[in-house]
């Protein structure tokens, strides 16, 4: 058995009504949100799950606790470049648009989230706007450098991938095999 060590890494945070988050909340009251992402470590070497937001995108949307990628994922000694395995929990903007950083990398999502992403539905600007850096995202697919997964999958012996779906069509969540657990 594979076993993996899992450590967040704040790249991020803001304030936020509640009621945009959290279902059949009365608005006017604020939440704190944290934007991380997660890095294992384990036999197949440094895992990332998602990329964080860009700062440019982090700013024009109100996060002003943000930190470049590569500052604070060399923190806990990753260098982006040798980043070879990314799985990304769904393609919003603060959670995939920062991909322009991990040269090296393969990105893995739900097959579902990827064909929503080139749906004419997601050009909607109801929901466009949760989405930045579409060329991009784009190429990646196109280059397949986005990786489809479908459904429930191993991604590697000790971390697999549950598609989840319900925040975005192709959501997916990892279990991953530690030594707690």
């Amino acid at each position: 058995m594979s076993l993996y060590t899992i450590e967040a890494v704040e790249v991020g945070r803001r304030m936020a009504d509640t009621a945009l988050f959290l279902y059949l909340t009365e608005p006017g009251k604020e939440l704190q949100i944290a934007y991380r992402l997660w890095v294992l470590r384990g036999a197949a070497g440094v895992i990332l799950v998602d990329t964080g937001p860009p700062l440019e995108e982090a700013h024009r949307r109100g996060i002003m606790q943000v930190r470049p990628i590569a500052q604070a994922l060399g923190e806990v000694g990753v260098d982006p470049a040798a980043v070879k395995t990314i799985v990304l929990t769904h393609l919003h903007w603060d959670h995939a648009s920062n991909a322009e950083h991990f040269p090296n990398a393969t990105f893995l999502a739900q097959r579902a989230e990827i064909e929503f992403f080139r749906s004419r539905t997601r050009q909607h600007p109801s929901m466009n706007r949760f989405f930045s850096h579409q060329a991009f995202l784009g190429e990646l697919i196109e280059a397949g450098r986005i990786q489809p997964v479908d459904g429930d999958t191993q991604v590697v012996e000790g971390v697999n991938a549950v598609r989840v779906g319900g925040h975005t069509p192709g959501s997916q969540m990892l279990i991953v095999d530690t030594a707690e657990g």
